[in-house]
């Protein structure tokens, strides 16, 4: 973590505006980080804990492994552990027990876990995940930047495998930077995009030769805006001009 704020700051230094004030400011509760530029927060950064997938098809099941862990340590839990493929079996309803998780299976199943979360382990995370959609990633970015600024929870993403067909994998999403409507400092050089973690990377079920893990995204790496197309391709609809960018939010307001 301290090696990422140097290498930032040291790139904020090198571009700013000499009369901007940019710093990163933590949350003193848990591990978020939002970036301000003269008082303007224009970045946040989470912590979110890497899990690597233990199969090929548990890549759903193991991202929302990391949101739980994650908003369980936002309330103070922070040795929390949920079973992979234990949730994975809970939520795979169709297709064969090593069918990956449809985007309607974790839609449904999220709810599910979330219950047993907070009435059998007792604690009380805020969680209420709803799709959206949106043509263009720079919308979707505008967007999650201000969700994520009002409750630190991250989104998941109907992504795919990098250069990938649309569709097929998961990618969990622990920061945002949106420097769309703000023209100070750092900002002047249009920095857009999202953090992600990749339950992939690290991961044994892949041998080191397969393109899938060697596309893989590293913990929390930041992609920017151009390069997300690569990822990130619409989905939806069998209709091209239909397709959009799909994604999980938590709806919640509150940490």
């Amino acid at each position: 973590m301290k090696k990422f704020i140097f290498v930032v700051i040291g790139l904020c230094v090198g571009v700013s505006n000499v009369y901007a004030v940019e710093k990163w400011v933590k949350n003193p509760s848990y591990g978020a980080w939002d970036y301000q530029i003269d008082g303007t927060v224009v970045g946040t950064y989470l912590s979110v804990l890497q899990v690597s997938q233990p199969t090929t098809y548990t890549c759903g099941a193991t991202t929302l492994s990391m949101l739980l862990i994650w908003e369980c340590q936002k309330k103070g839990y922070n040795n929390q552990y949920y079973n992979r493929m234990q949730i994975h079996k809970i939520m795979n309803t169709s297709g064969g027990e090593t069918s990956g998780l449809t985007t309607e299976e974790l839609k449904k199943g999220i709810p599910i876990i979330v219950n047993y979360v907070r009435n059998v382990d007792r604690i009380r995370i805020n969680v209420n995940m709803r799709e959206r959609k949106n043509y263009s990633i720079r919308s979707a970015i505008n967007f999650l930047s201000n969700q994520m600024q009002r409750n630190d929870s991250p989104a998941i993403l109907y992504g795919n495998v990098k250069y990938g067909s649309a569709g097929g994998h998961y990618y969990i999403v622990t920061g945002v930077f949106n420097c769309n409507n703000y023209n100070r400092g750092f900002c002047r050089t249009d920095y857009n995009g999202f953090y992600l973690n990749d339950s992939v990377y690290g991961s044994r079920a892949y041998s080191a030769y397969n393109p899938v893990k060697i596309n893989a995204i590293s913990t929390r790496k930041y992609i920017s805006e151009d390069e997300l197309a690569s990822y990130w391709k619409p989905t939806g609809s069998k209709f091209f001009w239909l397709r959009k960018h799909i994604f999980l939010y938590n709806k919640s307001s509150r940490t």
